[in-house]
């Protein structure tokens, strides 16, 4: 069974209402139960329903985080249904040189590309002139550098916490509220 917009609205409004639902996950769909009636959703049809849910309770313009979060989440989901879970090695530490595959070039390590980027963010914020790209690729660059997992983790969130942060002064740009 496909469920249809007008299912989708339905089970919004009973979120919104607070009539008992429940969703759990049956295999590849989700199955949504409410007062006896059980909708199955493929992924697609399921993000839809959270949408709208999301949308019946928060009927308000949403802030620029959790529109950007949400499109984050929206990616991820992307990225999980064409390539499924993934699971590769980190490729990270101190000695690693990341660079090389891109361009050849052999001339400086993680570590110290993660320093040479600390030292330019530090001169062009000092000098007012720090930028996006100043501050992720510091944080890019650090990650790469880390070979210890927990530590790396950190970092990792640096680096998406920068990304979002990044792309809400984009959208405060595009909505008007921000000029540079």
């Amino acid at each position: 069974m496909t469920i249809n917009q007008n299912q989708i609205e339905a089970a919004a409004r009973a979120i919104r209402d607070a009539v008992r639902i429940s969703i759990r996950p049956n295999g590849g769909t989700m199955e949504l139960l409410e007062q006896g009636h059980t909708f199955h959703l493929n992924q697609d049809e399921a993000t839809k329903a959270a949408k709208a849910a999301h949308e019946a309770f928060h009927p308000t313009a949403t802030s620029a985080r959790e529109t950007v979060l949400s499109d984050v989440d929206d990616e991820r989901q992307r990225q999980d249904a064409k390539w499924g879970e993934q699971n590769h090695p980190d490729g990270t530490g101190p000695a690693r040189l990341p660079l090389h595959p891109i361009t050849g070039d052999a001339r400086y390590d993680a570590i110290e590309l993660a320093e040479l980027a600390t030292q330019v963010t530090d001169r062009r914020a000092s000098r007012g002139e720090c930028a996006w790209k100043d501050i992720l690729l510091e944080e890019v660059f650090e990650a790469l550098a880390e070979s210890d997992p927990a530590a790396l983790r950190t970092e990792l969130i640096q680096v998406a916490a920068v990304a979002a942060q990044w792309a809400e002064a984009i959208d405060r740009r595009n909505a008007g509220g921000v000029s540079l």
